[in-house]
């Protein structure tokens, strides 16, 4: 896990929450938490300022937080946990790019940025139930949890059901070998003909 990808998280979101884990300090934004291990110094407010070099000025539009109770499980393995797959794709929606996480019904889905740090490792991930968090893996050590992101919005919906049924008609027009202009007419509603007798 890289520190600099957390820290430039944390500067990115200008807000810093520091929980006391069992065996060790867990740092976030508020919607990620990170464990950080090893003879690392207590992140106190003035240690955050340095850690993300930020000056006096510019650290007064900064939060910083400190949770006296552990608000999730930072066990490795909790019951009833289900593992998920990423899709082989990326969607932005509101300027925020999303990962969905699937398994059989369930889709979740995470923002990107909340996964860089993980950029250097190999993660699997798991829908905790009981926190509605999602668990970020190495192996079968708990590296980081992400809160989901709940794009329920008819919008969304809307979107991607668009999305589907354009790439649906494109991909039959390009198995079919039809043509441009017919998928076109088709897409649009254009008689490609008379379009062209009308310009001319």
């Amino acid at each position: 896990m890289k520190l600099s990808k957390i820290w430039a998280l944390l500067k990115q979101r200008k807000k810093v929450v520091v929980m006391q884990g069992s065996d060790c300090q867990w740092i976030g934004d508020g919607y990620a938490a990170y464990p950080i291990y090893g003879n690392f110094p207590e992140i106190t407010e003035s240690t955050a300022q340095m850690l993300l070099d930020v000056g006096d000025k510019a650290w007064n539009n900064f939060s910083y937080e400190v949770k006296s109770i552990q608000p999730f499980d930072e066990s490795d393995v909790v019951k009833g946990e289900i593992m998920l797959e990423p899709m082989q794709m990326s969607l932005i929606f509101m300027c925020e790019e999303l990962i969905p996480l699937t398994a059989g019904d369930y889709i979740f889905y995470i923002p990107e940025r909340h996964v860089k740090p993980f950029a250097d490792c190999s993660c699997t991930f798991y829908y905790r139930p009981k926190d509605k968090l999602i668990a970020v893996k190495e192996g079968m050590l708990l590296r980081g949890v992400i809160n989901p992101v709940y794009c329920s919005t008819d919008v969304f919906t809307q979107t991607l059901k668009k999305m589907a049924s354009l790439t649906e008609c494109n991909s039959y027009f390009v198995r079919s070998g039809r043509s441009e202009e017919e998928y076109r007419s088709l897409l649009f509603g254009e008689d490609t003909e008379e379009s062209e007798d009308d310009e001319q």
